[in-house]
């Protein structure tokens, strides 16, 4: 609404400009500087993966810039006084600098880091990120000869012409990495042929047992106090007139829309509206939906912790989340909060834990893989292999399901959904939308789900809550 403004955004959720420079500098200060430390002749090799590391966070970091900001000013030493005169690189040039930062810092790394040095950027990590860059500079947004906007100097937001080999060269970072790890045995999929909870620790468990984390952190600190901060989205308060517009106290800063949860397919392969198996006024079946759905969002009737949650309003009290003995009464704008990343059992026990957040999986390395396949070699048989491999790990039909499915076209729209529901939440969804040009879909109409209860019959309901604007 209206009272979005600069002020009351958190700059660290987005607006990433002075950050990523801001650690490009101090990479740049540590690499410079670090050989003058006593380590550098006692310890040689540790230093030369710290400067590895280095120019790896430089990469990353500049990766950042450029899937925001397109061409870059490129920062290559640690200057001690500001600098005001770098030119500004074309697209070219902004991906060919970081990949050549990549490769020098993937000649200095160990293959992956484990243990106390979980999270440390290593080879293979930065081989992702080449297969990340490569990818985002094969797609439409950039890889195109025509300029999304009348900028002046179109080579600093598109390359000026299309080039099929960008998607090869895509795919072959990816399948690079796909190969390296499995001649090595460093990464898998986390499957132990328990859908839903196989998903949610592949992008929560920071064990060993998570062989699928390529690069990955985790926040140290006081995860009770966070656990509580999310639960406080399930609002206690009883006193909210029914229908949408009414926010209940607490952050609901992470509200899956009914516009996302309805991308979420039936096991049997299917759209919910094409699969008869699919009630409508029972939409949150563990026999049907897509176990990932489970792991991902809080919904009517889902556990958070030992609770049931409930989000209808009922109304002859007036009343939302009253229906529930456990005392678990909730409300959100929308009918749905996030579960995915959570650990909501953490606040009950009075307990912290570390915070996982992945950077990189392989599942994802698969569908750069996939995707910049069927863009330079549609029908190539490792399309379906490694797309069926993460359709296989979340429990729902392998393709071909339907005649599209055989088709560029079908087999892209797919990819795309894939990359939606695999890594919800993960940081690609927004930047995907952007670097395929579908910008249109942030706006429009956005719906959630209202639920109401009448005797001891519950109805669901699809409500529109919101208009947006997309430009």
């Amino acid at each position: 609404n209206d009272a979005i403004n600069a002020t009351t955004i958190f700059p660290q959720l987005e607006d990433k400009w002075a950050y990523n420079f801001a650690a490009i500098r101090y990479a740049w200060m540590f690499f410079d500087n670090v050989d003058r430390t006593p380590e550098a002749k006692t310890n040689p090799q540790y230093i030369k993966e710290l400067k590895g590391q280095a120019l790896g966070l430089i990469g990353i970091k500049y990766f950042e810039l450029f899937k925001r900001y397109g061409g870059m000013v490129w920062i290559n030493k640690y200057y001690t006084t500001e600098v005001v005169d770098l030119p500004r690189l074309t697209i070219e040039e902004t991906v060919d600098s970081i990949a050549g930062i990549l490769d020098r810092a993937i000649a200095l790394l160990p293959d992956k880091y484990t243990g106390k040095d979980f999270g440390r950027i290593s080879k293979t990590a930065l081989m992702g990120v080449k297969s990340r860059l490569f990818l985002y500079a094969a797609s439409p947004l950039f890889n195109s000869a025509t300029p999304y906007m009348n900028y002046g100097k179109p080579l600093f937001i598109c390359y000026g012409n299309y080039d099929i080999n960008r998607w090869k060269k895509a795919a072959d970072a990816a399948k690079a990495l796909i190969d390296y790890s499995e001649q090595n045995g460093l990464y898998s999929l986390y499957d132990t042929d328990q859908p839903e909870k196989d998903y949610f620790a592949s992008t929560s468990d920071i064990s060993a047992t998570n062989t699928e984390t390529i690069l990955g952190t985790r926040i140290q600190g006081t995860f009770d106090i966070q656990g509580w901060e999310r639960l406080k989205i399930f609002s206690r308060t009883n006193a909210l007139k029914p229908g949408f517009g009414n926010r209940a106290s607490g952050k609901p800063t992470a509200c899956p829309t009914q516009n996302f949860v309805d991308m979420y397919e039936t096991k049997n392969g299917l759209t919910q509206a094409e699969d008869p198996a699919f009630n409508p006024q029972d939409p949150y079946n563990k026999a049907v939906v897509d176990p990932r759905f489970f792991a991902t969002v809080v919904c009517q009737d889902s556990k958070w912790d030992i609770y049931d949650v409930d989000f209808s309003f009922t109304p002859a009290t007036n009343k939302y989340g009253d229906n529930n003995p456990t005392g678990m009464g909730a409300y959100t704008a929308i009918g749905y909060s996030l579960r995915k990343f959570l650990q909501p059992e953490i606040d009950r026990l009075g307990k912290s834990a570390p915070n996982y957040w992945p950077y990189m999986r392989l599942a994802e390395v698969y569908l750069n893989y996939v995707e910049a396949l069927n863009e330079y070699s549609p029908g190539n048989s490792d399309i379906l292999k490694y797309l069926n491999k993460i359709r296989e790990r979340a429990g729902i039909a392998q393709l071909p399901v339907k005649p599209s499915d055989n088709t560029q076209e079908g087999i892209r729209s797919r990819i795309q959904n894939e990359r939606a529901i695999e890594l919800a939440f993960e940081g690609h969804r927004y930047f995907d939308l952007k670097r395929w040009k579908r910008g249109n879909v942030l706006g429009g109409e956005m719906y959630g789900m209202k639920i109401t209860k009448v005797g001891s019959v519950y109805t669901y309901e699809k409500t529109r809550f919101e208009t947006r604007i997309f430009t």
